[in-house]
């Protein structure tokens, strides 16, 4: 065959679900809790990948792997939520339930579409699934998907990646963290107070994600920077290098540091900004428990803990962490 002969390709087949479609039922779960946020992600994204059926998890996940074998180089930080090597906005997770299983691919906006369509829906477009799991994809936002996928998903929970065929060499989940502290809201602080800035981007936000512990900010900031590296573009909100902004409309960070600790919040101030925060942020903050804290704060409201932390803490300029000195103090 010539350099240039034409070789017989495998018809491809569509990616579109022979199924009645349905709405996606709310989990109605707290804000934070995994399930809940992977159930907005696919609410809100533009793009999913859907792998499920009847049959057990290991199951749905082998017969995945043998047609798109970029599978087995997954690699994970907190033992449920799965990527790829060198590839940014693209996740996955298992999820096993009383009437199946199920794996969903989440493509984010900045995704790499050619290496969607060689590694992933190339192979699966070309090589149909052993019975009785099933492929295809969802476009558009509104969490519509296969109404046996939905029945799935109702009680489903997250199943942990190591146990899966070929992926034992991933750490498992951490344990459980104990039940959710108590509620309290911000103490409001004196006018001219150094935290009155950060007490207002804190509580006029929608929604805020923390992250805190023992140790001092930079320690703190290097940890996030190591598993969400979009922190690394941060550019300055021109406010004096005091508030940060993420790559994505509506997402601000700042930290702050005290006798207690430290800690950084990041702000979603903005429904737009729930695809970027909820494939480039959330699960890559979330691996770093238990070492450190990961909540969800709503309209000021925070787990007493961080409120502690808060009231005696100063804020940072950005500028004196590692590769920010860029965002100089004015």
């Amino acid at each position: 065959m010539g350099l240039f002969g034409s070789r017989k390709q495998e018809p491809e087949r569509s990616t579109e679900f022979d199924h009645e479609y349905v709405t996606l039922r709310d989990p109605g779960l707290p804000a934070g809790e995994i399930k809940q946020v992977l159930y907005e992600v696919m609410r809100d994204l533009g793009l999913l990948g859907l792998i499920f059926g009847p049959g057990p998890i290991g199951s749905c996940f082998e017969t995945l792997a043998d047609v798109a074998p970029v599978f087995r180089s997954t690699q994970s930080e907190n033992g449920l939520i799965g990527d790829f090597p060198d590839e940014q906005d693209l996740f996955w997770y298992a999820l096993r339930g009383t009437r199946g299983s199920a794996i969903v691919i989440n493509f984010g906006p900045t995704s790499d579409d050619l290496f969607r369509q060689h590694s992933i829906d190339g192979p699966l477009s070309r090589h149909p699934l052993r019975d009785p799991f099933t492929w295809g994809t969802v476009l558009g936002r509104g969490a519509s998907v296969p109404a046996p996928f939905a029945d799935i998903f109702a009680d489903a929970v997250l199943h942990p990646l190591n146990t899966l065929p070929g992926l034992s060499h991933l750490s498992a989940p951490p344990p459980k963290s104990s039940p959710d502290e108590p509620r309290v809201t911000l103490p409001v602080p004196p006018p001219g107070h150094p935290m009155e800035r950060a007490y207002r981007v804190l509580t006029e936000a929608s929604q805020c994600i923390l992250v805190y512990g023992p140790g001092d900010l930079a320690n703190l900031y290097t940890k996030v920077l190591t598993v969400a590296p979009d922190f690394a573009a941060t550019t300055s909100t021109g406010d004096g290098g005091w508030i940060g902004r993420l790559p994505s409309p509506g997402v601000r960070w700042f930290g702050v540091e005290g006798t207690s600790g430290a800690g950084l919040v990041i702000t979603v101030e903005s429904r737009d900004a729930v695809p970027f925060v909820s494939t480039c942020i959330m699960p890559q903050i979330g691996s770093l428990q238990p070492e450190f804290t990961c909540e969800i704060a709503e309209n000021g409201s925070v787990p007493g803990s961080f409120a502690r932390l808060f009231t005696v803490a100063v804020q940072r300029p950005l500028s004196v962490l590692p590769g920010l000195a860029h965002l100089v103090q004015g």
